[in-house]
Order: structure tokens, then sequence, then C-alpha cells
């Protein structure tokens, strides 16, 4: 069977409607459809039945804890490189038989500089926050603390014996560090959910159109998003091939629904959102 092409305009154009745009509760709006992505995300991830989850930038490594609920025999892994977060949440994900690794995934096999945000604009961030990254801010009212962490290429960690891996990107602008570092295990990944921003908010970035530009030639298709901020947004990708399951193509349309669903709940101003 032929793969399915599908229109990732039709949910852009929902998204971005200006009914969405003007509704007045923008904060709420944005996390339902967070919700509704990732909810669809964990519903894809089911129907492809993977031998591996990843998930990078991990915190409390939500994603990791749901592929488990689902499917206990699977292998998920969760990479942390705040030192914080990972002795917060450590004991816990360690218990659920989760394998919490407090190393920052980039291109290095080594040690890397990873700045931890301690402020902004005089105001004190908890240092378990989740906006610290191998970049800084192109905000310059951030202060950090600058800390050396433990990196390793997830082509390095991971062996070729798993042949259908699901990867949850969540890595505050570097994102083509850790792209570029599964250069050789690609082929064995089958879907993506991933982070990215339309303009700089890190330091020297990767936008969204270079990150698409990369996934489309590694095979993937970009297949639903969200609206998680005017410049930022969640993006699945799923290889190109298994577009052909009917099981996919119906976790789509579901998702297009409901955010059609967002647009007559507006319009009627009986949202709850």
């Amino acid at each position: 069977m032929e793969s399915i092409q599908i229109n990732i305009q039709n949910q852009i154009d929902i998204l971005s409607s200006e009914t969405i745009e003007g509704f007045p509760n923008r904060q709420g709006l944005r996390r339902v459809t967070g919700n509704l992505l990732e909810k669809s995300f964990i519903q894809l991830s089911a129907a492809i039945n993977p031998d591996l989850s990843i998930e990078v930038g991990a915190h409390e490594s939500s994603f990791s804890l749901e592929m488990k609920k689902n499917n206990p025999d699977i292998r998920s892994i969760a990479f942390e490189a705040n030192p914080y977060v990972f002795e917060k949440y450590e004991v816990d994900l360690k218990s659920m038989n989760i394998e919490y690794e407090n190393k920052a995934i980039s291109e290095v096999n080594g040690e890397i500089t990873f700045s931890i945000p301690t402020s902004l604009n005089g105001n004190k961030i908890h240092l378990s926050n989740a906006i610290s990254s191998i970049h800084q801010r192109s905000n310059n009212n951030f202060t950090y603390q600058t800390i050396t962490a433990q990196s390793i290429r997830l082509d390095s960690y991971i062996s070729n014996q798993y042949h259908n891996i699901v990867l949850w990107i969540d890595v505050e602008g570097a994102q083509l560090n850790v792209i570029n570092s599964a250069n050789k295990i690609w082929k064995n990944i089958s879907a993506v959910y991933i982070e990215v921003e339309k303009a700089e908010v890190w330091q020297g970035q990767n936008k969204d159109t270079e990150v698409n530009g990369l996934l489309k030639k590694l095979g993937f298709i970009e297949i639903m998003r969200d609206n998680l901020a005017r410049v930022q947004y969640n993006s699945v990708y799923i290889k190109q091939t298994l577009l052909s399951l009917p099981k996919i193509i119906g976790i789509i349309h579901q998702y297009e629904e409901q955010l059609k669903s967002l647009i007559t709940k507006s319009d009627t101003k009986e949202s709850k959102i």
C-alpha cells in the first residue's frame, strides 16, 4: 500500500485562525493544544508498538512514564542534564524501571558546558527549572549557573539491536545537537516528538525550518503540531513509510477533529479552557 500524504497546513490554519488567535485565555488554549498533542503522540507510539522509547530533556520524564504504563516491558531511557532536576526525580523514576541518566545529548562524547538559569530580571529561578540548556537565552536579562555536564551521542549509547524507536526531544534550542548525535540509528527510529522555535529564543540555535528540513532528509514527515507559544510549538514526525498504517491515519484525523472542536467552543464562548 502506498503511503498517504498528510497536509499539515490544515492544522496550521486551524491553530492560526482568527478565532484561536483572539481567544481571551491564550495561555489556557495553548495548554489544551499541547495536552491534545501529547496524548496523540502517546496513542501513536502505542500503535507503532516500539521496542525502545528515548526521552531527551526529560525533566520529570512524563513521556517515559506513559510508555511504561502502556507497556511495562518496554525499555525506556530518559536523559536529563540538569543535576538539580536529576536529583529531584532520580529515586522515583528508577523505582519505575526508567533508565534515568544525568547526561546531556549532543555530538560530543565527553564533557560539555551547560547553563542553568538562576534569575530573570532579578527574580530568582529555581535551579530545578525546565529551561536549562546547552545554549543560553537570547534575552540578556537572564543570569546563569554554568556547569560542566557529561555528554554522550545517542548513537554511542543506543545499540542497533532496537529497530522500532520512539524519540521525545525537548532540549531548549539544542534540537540539532540531538538530531546529529543519532546519525547511526535514524534508520531505527519510527516517530519523533520535538519542541521547535520559529525565531531565535536561544543564542545560536537552529529554527523550525532547519529542523524540518533535516528530518525530511532523514525520511520523516511532520503529521501533527500544537500552538505552544508565539514563536514555539511542538511537532510530531513519523517515518514516511509508516503512513500506510490505518491506525496512524486515524490518530492524525482524530487530532485534527479535536483542534476543530476548539474553534467551535471558542466561537460559542462556552469553552472552559
